[in-house]
């Protein structure tokens, strides 16, 4: 998933705030507890070799940042993709298969737009979901 996002960070000890988005990586700042500065990491996440698409990010409650977009397949196929980030900005890999994780609604053109994060800490997500003639919307809630 190629996604830039901005983390603005408001105090050394706050977690980062994702905002803003491009299509060359996901940019995170981060400042260790107690640190007077922030250092700003691009991390870029490929699902595939075509275009791949990062359109929400939500913080969780301990710092990992998850990523929501859509995984290109092929010229007419792509899946619900997110990426969760530790606290490091590295693919958190408890989460999916290497931090990454994809779901295909009916085999057509699926792409997740939102993101959030429950209180129990499951993942919610929402975006567009084709039969292959029609788009609906596609809800999705996976577990932490």
């Amino acid at each position: 998933m190629r996604v830039k996002s901005r983390i603005e960070q408001t105090s050394a000890s706050a977690p980062a705030l994702p905002a803003g988005f491009s299509a060359s990586g996901l940019m995170f700042a981060f400042a260790p507890h107690g640190a007077t500065s922030v250092v700003l990491v691009t991390v870029t996440t490929p699902f595939s070799t075509l275009d791949d698409f990062g359109r929400a990010v939500a913080l969780q409650a301990d710092g990992r940042i998850v990523v929501a977009g859509q995984n290109s397949i092929n010229q007419s196929n792509s899946d619900f993709a997110i990426a969760r980030y530790a606290t490091n900005g590295k693919l958190d890999s408890s989460f999916g298969t290497g931090g990454k994780l994809t779901i295909d609604f009916f085999g057509s053109f699926d792409g997740a737009e939102n993101v959030l994060v429950q209180p129990d800490g499951r993942i919610v997500r929402g975006g567009f979901a084709r039969n292959g003639t029609r788009t609906g919307y596609g809800l999705a809630r996976v577990l932490p």
